[in-house]
């Protein structure tokens, strides 16, 4: 029996019990003594309302699952073809029935939506929805975290992150959605006769979770679907389901995924990595295991973060790259570390502080950066005879200074895909000179002193 009907009845049962308390101490043992009509009278009432309430119960309930299977889904088949030809099938017992199918849909059902002020109806319906799933374990393993609780504190989370805005928070609530459908409720019941003991619920795993049974449930809300009414909100829906769908390996984003996306991505492991208060530990203490890892990561994806570079021609502020005339590539190092930081877990994004990517050569993941770049022969460490400091150089292109930047070194045989688009580039023809500190500038004189020295040692 369905425990809403049993505790339904078990109410009834004590408000019996409590009208015939009453009764035997007003009427029959009080100082009235027993009145026949009035009890008669009572007994009448009450039955009738204990009757009404139980049809009206009954009535409510029929009406909701009823409801419920005749509720159109956009998945039912046509009993007849486009040429007009009627299909029919046979029931159990041999008897012609027409030709029925209709496939299941998810159709979210959203508990006590918030009304709170500042929410998007999206967010707000996602709420709702969250709220029907509090006793949901996030882990079958460790259920004390429920979805709704780990929802709930993600969402917290992102809305204290600078820069984060209404979807942002829509993809913190929603990243856990395949849960819902991946795990499954198994509840055992009791019969009315043990009504005091309570059903022992127990959930098994039945599918997978994955990026994109989330992105299916997300699809679902009527908020979501409301999105579709103009090309804008068309957008922002390929977005939001793109992001939920490669959120976990956004490495496997597609190459039109679009910027957006890819920002939603970036914010959820943000939101992610401070929710698990991740043990942040001292990059002078890097560990071996994690420097192979942060090594592998970055050579790894490397003919990626070279692919997603804008290279210009004419030098500018703004600009990410410059390709110069002679093939020699320079990128600005906040714009590298933009590029890098994506390809990277969210924990060693933590650990190296690269959810900002300000500072320049004092960034504290630079060090460790360029020295797997330098090793690797991925950046060049001098330039005309002036050594890089840290891996960067200062460049000045006509009136403009521009930097710190790295100069790429490609190899033909491992990014061809790459060069073949910049091949594409007359580039900038202008000079582009290195801008020398003093410690520079001593050790370009020292290193030509020495060439002089060799060379008068050779005449003389």
């Amino acid at each position: 029996m369905d425990p809403r009907y049993r505790f339904t009845i078990v109410v009834s049962f004590l408000l019996m019990g409590w009208w015939a308390y009453v009764v035997l101490t007003t009427f029959l043992f009080g100082e009235r003594g027993l009145n026949v009509q009035r009890y008669g009278e009572g007994v009448l009432w009450v039955g009738l309302a204990a009757l009404a309430g139980f049809t009206l119960i009954a009535a409510a309930a029929k009406l909701v699952a009823w409801q419920r299977k005749r509720q159109s889904t956009g998945f039912e088949a046509a009993p007849e073809d486009e040429f007009g030809t009627a299909f029919e099938m046979s029931d159990s017992a041999g008897n012609s029935s027409p030709f029925k199918i209709a496939l299941s849909k998810f159709l979210p059902q959203l508990v006590a939506p918030p009304v709170w002020p500042g929410l998007t109806a999206l967010e707000t319906e996602l709420l709702g929805f969250l709220n029907g799933y509090r006793q949901w374990p996030l882990d079958i393993a460790n259920p004390e975290t429920s979805l709704y609780e780990q929802a709930v504190a993600r969402w917290q989370v992102m809305r204290h992150l600078p820069g984060a805005g209404p979807w942002h928070r829509v993809v913190a609530l929603a990243k856990d959605l395949a849960l819902v459908y991946a795990y499954q409720e198994v509840r055992t019941t009791y019969p009315l006769h043990e009504f005091w003991k309570r059903d022992r619920i127990k959930f098994v795993q039945r599918s997978r979770p994955h990026g994109g049974m989330t992105a299916f449930v997300l699809s679902t809300m009527p908020a979501f679907r409301a999105l579709a009414g103009n090309a804008e909100g068309q957008a922002m829906q390929r977005s939001l389901l793109t992001a939920l769908r490669y959120h976990e390996n956004p490495t496997l984003l597609p190459v039109n995924a679009g910027s957006f996306a890819r920002e939603l991505v970036d914010y959820l492991w943000r939101a992610d990595a401070q929710l698990r208060q991740l043990d942040v530990e001292k990059l002078d203490e890097l560990t071996p295991a994690r420097a192979e890892e942060l090594k592998g990561a970055v050579t790894g994806h490397w003919l990626g973060v070279l692919a997603e570079l804008r290279l210009q021609e004419t030098p500018s502020d703004a600009m990410q790259a410059l390709k110069q005339a002679d093939g020699a590539v320079w990128v600005k190092l906040q714009a590298l570390l933009e590029h890098v930081a994506p390809m990277l877990s969210p924990d060693m994004r933590q650990l190296l502080g690269l959810w900002d990517t300000q500072g320049g050569m004092h960034h504290p993941a630079w060090a460790h950066l360029a020295n797997i770049l330098l090793d690797a022969g991925l950046i060049a460490n001098s330039h005309d005879g002036v050594g890089a400091v840290n891996g960067c150089f200062i460049l000045r292109a006509g009136e403009l200074t521009w930097g710190p930047a790295v100069k790429i070194v490609t190899d033909p045989a491992k990014h061809q895909p790459v060069l073949k688009v910049w091949d594409g580039l007359v580039g900038y023809k202008g000079p582009v000179d290195i801008a020398l500190d003093l410690g520079q500038l001593t050790a370009m004189a020292t290193t030509r002193a020495r060439e002089l020295e060799v060379k008068m040692g050779e005449l003389f």
